[in-house]
């Protein structure tokens, strides 16, 4: 008779898992990656992969929103990436529709 441990079932990884990590990373000025996320929420390879893709598709399709209010030079888009991240640092807040929200709430003390 022998006495192991039971195995510990792990939960599938979400979507939102690996997005609330990757966003965590990146206010911190670290870079996700599959492996960073997986040590973090355990979970398949190819599930981690596959929604660090799709975060960063979201991510730059936000971005390039932000690009597009600003101006599609290559200098907007830095800034787009810029304000976003400074919007994950601030916490979580609706996502801005336009410039004039985001001077709304800066000006506001919402930021």
């Amino acid at each position: 008779m022998t006495t192991e441990a039971p195995q510990e079932k792990k939960k599938a990884v979400s979507f939102e898992d690996v997005e609330n990590v990757a966003n965590n990373m990146l206010t911190k000025g670290l870079t996700p990656s599959v492996n960073a996320i997986m040590d973090v929420t355990g979970g398949r390879r190819e599930n981690v992969a596959g929604f660090l893709r799709d975060f960063w598709d979201k991510r730059d399709e936000t971005t390039a929103k932000i690009a597009d209010e600003i101006g599609s030079s290559e200098i907007g888009k830095l800034l787009a990436a810029e304000m976003h991240t400074i919007v994950l640092r601030r916490g979580p807040v609706e996502e801005p529709t336009n410039l004039t929200s985001l001077h709304k709430r800066s000006t506001h003390g919402q930021f």
